[in-house]
């Protein structure tokens, strides 16, 4: 059951290559490090705020429970932790995401060459900038 959720995942992942070629994002591989980043950054976030809410649950009880030096022991693997969770469940979903970016970003650039290439032509007279 296990095995079968992360073989559909990764189709997942490989069918996002797909949406890329349609939607003409030259290199599928940068949206691909976008979202690593996106993900790196996001679970680093997590866990600052993971500490915080520990350092102030412990500080605001009158007592120190049994089960926060576990929790303490287990908070500088929280990164990591964060990370696999976001890995394993919505990195195809954020890839998605940067694969439209990319996509929008490609059509500005080409609109901005397309204006500039009308005014080279209707005002200056010229085919190229040479």
């Amino acid at each position: 059951m296990i095995r079968q959720y992360f073989v559909n995942y990764f189709d997942k992942i490989k069918q996002t290559k797909k949406v890329a070629r349609d939607k003409n994002v030259g290199v599928w591989l940068l949206p691909v490090f976008n979202s690593l980043i996106f993900a790196m950054y996001l679970s680093w976030q997590l866990s600052i705020g993971t500490w915080v809410v520990l350092d102030t649950w412990q500080n605001t009880q009158t007592y120190i429970p049994w089960y926060m030096d576990a929790l303490w022991k287990v908070s500088p693997f929280s990164i990591t932790i964060f990370m696999s969770i976001i890995t394993f469940t919505i990195l195809d979903k954020i890839i998605l995401f940067f694969i439209h970016v990319h996509a929008y970003a490609n059509k500005l650039i080409l609109q901005g060459i397309s204006k500039l290439d009308m005014y080279l032509w209707k005002k200056a007279g010229l085919d190229t900038i040479y």
